[in-house]
């Protein structure tokens, strides 16, 4: 009978061991440290958008409007200005919630070693939380979009 690669070159007979059995994906679980670690990519795909959205929302007349007068105190400029100004609060905001609790999962050391007890319900309950708190930003996001739209009304009165 043949030798094992181990035996033919005079170390130990090594035996690769698969298992077969299917592994269950309900049965994965997250650390205290990757559940912040998943928080704040979800927080960091927030701050994104945030971003964005200042950015995406700009309309073409506006755009139109500050090329052509290039801020010559036209109000419609300090309008989309003050809007996109709320939006980057926001969206700055979201993103210094996302690198703290990524600097607070880089700490897995030094962090209780607890496992959640199931990988997606807490992949989950992350997303969660994240969405509980960009809803419950929505509505005061969008009285400072709104505040900024008045407040530039009022200046070129």
């Amino acid at each position: 009978m043949g030798k094992s690669a181990g035996e033919q070159f005079g170390g130990e007979s090594t035996k690769i061991v698969t298992n077969n059995a299917r592994l269950n994906p309900w049965e994965l679980a997250l650390t205290v440290a990757q559940f912040f670690d998943f928080t704040g990519l979800f927080f960091g795909l927030a701050s994104g958008g945030a971003f964005s959205y200042g950015v995406l929302t700009i309309k073409s007349e506006s755009l139109r409007i500050i090329a052509g007068s290039f801020y010559d105190g036209g109000q419609q400029q300090v309008a989309e200005l003050g809007q996109q100004k709320a939006d980057f609060r926001y969206g700055a905001g979201f993103l210094v919630v996302s690198f703290s609790l990524q600097l607070l999962a880089k700490l897995e050391p030094v962090m209780p070693t607890t496992q959640l007890p199931n990988f997606w319900l807490s992949l989950l309950a992350s997303a969660s939380v994240v969405s509980i708190v960009v809803l419950a930003c929505v509505p005061s996001w969008r009285r400072a979009r709104s505040a900024a739209a008045t407040d530039a009304a009022e200046m070129n009165r």
